[in-house]
């Protein structure tokens, strides 16, 4: 390597000197030669048609709201006191990320509807939510793959919503098949797997968790736009539970496709559903600690996690090390905390301006000041918090995490844009 950067080096320094050489001929040879003197003539700048100067208007006002959005950041909060006559439904709710979505909104006096598989686990986490705060719950067994019973779900919502007079505010699509997840994971796209058609694994990622996150929200919409009254200023939330995953490649190649396209799908529908003031979201949790994760973790080599080798779904050595070391430490979000942080979203009358946007929980949840159940927010990664982590495991103790949520500032160590310019698509030449 050391001999080829030499070649270019010498290379480029051999065609620069011939370069200045030759200029320096042709200049000396202009200096001897003689001219006749010319009139000088004034030449007037052509006028600037008013396209150009639209072109040039629409790009300095660009310019201005760029540096204003990085200058200012975003409005401050405008916090609701509670959640108390709204009315949410959450899917895949009966554990997980969905869970604690659930039970965020319960803590703040939402009235709920959840969906799981079955209707018995969808009841266990409706009777935690009552417990805890929410006004009322009401379980519904659903297969998201099934276009039918989401439409039968919905009309259900709009039977009960109707006779008491309320309204659907807050819609979470959160449910994923993560049945098969480890069965593929190290996999390439093109290996066969015995009785299994070519498409399988790219169903499996996106009929559940994006395709059933689309008709879920025509729904969604139709029921909001249908009850909130026309000139409301916030007639609904829509948000999808997506991953790192949209960014870069990680597990396979079905998965990040399936997580790009809920970003994107949020993004293009946050466009349509802005004459309606409602806001569209995708939300990105971080590194959770739920019973899948300790599942796979527990598994070691033969599990998600502990199959992701360098080349199929990561990014270098030492990946399951690393998760596996951090499981139930300050570095990994709880369900709760990523409800609390949705929580306080819904609750926010400014919550606008984030339609179309990607939003990180770490970020969000700083953004509205929200704790976990041990009064800790979680870093995101590569955050100046979470590298003092990881370079000092003293400090993860619970008893010191005040001392570090109070003194260790929590600035990205790299920025959100840049992190999209360095990802892995879309690339452009």
């Amino acid at each position: 390597k050391k001999k080829s950067t030499e070649c270019l080096t010498f290379s480029f320094s051999w065609h620069s000197a011939s370069a200045i050489v030759t200029n320096s001929q042709q200049l000396q040879e202009t200096s001897s030669m003689t001219f006749a003197p010319e009139t000088p003539l004034k030449q007037s700048k052509p006028a600037l048609s008013g396209s150009t100067k639209l072109t040039y208007g629409i790009l300095f006002i660009g310019i201005a709201i760029g540096i204003g959005k990085i200058v200012g950041g975003y409005a401050a909060p405008e916090l609701e006191p509670n959640l108390g006559g709204k009315v949410a439904l959450v899917t895949g709710a009966s554990r997980g990320i969905g869970k604690g979505y659930a039970l965020g909104l319960a803590e703040e006096g939402a009235s709920l509807f959840l969906t799981a598989t079955t209707i018995a686990s969808a009841e266990r986490t409706c009777k935690e939510a009552l417990e805890i705060g929410a006004t009322s719950c009401r379980a519904f067994a659903c297969n998201n793959e099934n276009d039918g019973e989401i439409e039968k779900l919905y009309k259900s919502i709009e039977k009960e919503l109707i006779k008491k007079e309320m309204r659907l505010d807050i819609v979470v699509n959160n449910a994923f098949n993560t049945g098969e997840t480890c069965k593929y994971a190290g996999k390439k796209f093109w290996d066969e797997n015995k009785g299994e058609y070519a498409g399988h694994l790219f169903d499996i990622m996106t009929k559940v968790g994006l395709r059933s996150h689309y008709v879920s929200s025509v729904f969604a919409m139709r029921l909001m736009t249908k009850l909130a009254p026309t000139g409301d200023a916030d007639r609904g939330l829509i948000v999808f539970t997506s991953s790192f995953g949209g960014l870069n490649y990680f597990v396979d190649v079905a998965y990040g496709v399936g997580k790009a396209a809920v970003d994107r799908m949020a993004s293009d529908m946050a466009i349509e559903t802005a004459i309606e003031n409602i806001t569209v979201a995708s939300l990105w949790p971080g590194w959770v600690d739920t019973e899948q994760v300790r599942w796979e973790i527990a598994q070691g080599e033969n599990g998600t996690f502990g199959k992701l080798k360098p080349g199929a779904g990561t990014t270098g050595e030492g990946t399951f090390e690393y998760l596996s070391s951090t499981v139930g430490t300050p570095i990994q979000e709880t369900v709760l905390f990523n409800g609390r942080t949705l929580a306080a979203f819904a609750k926010d009358n400014k919550k606008g301006q984030f339609s179309g946007k990607v939003l990180p929980t770490s970020d969000l949840a700083a953004h509205y000041d929200v704790l976990d159940e041990k009064n800790w927010r979680t870093p995101g990664a590569f955050t100046t918090r979470w590298l003092v982590l990881m370079l000092f495991p003293a400090l993860q103790e619970e008893s010191k995490l005040p001392m570090v949520l109070k003194y260790v500032p929590d600035i990205p160590l790299c920025p959100t844009w840049l992190t999209k310019v360095f990802a892995g698509s879309p690339r452009f030449m």
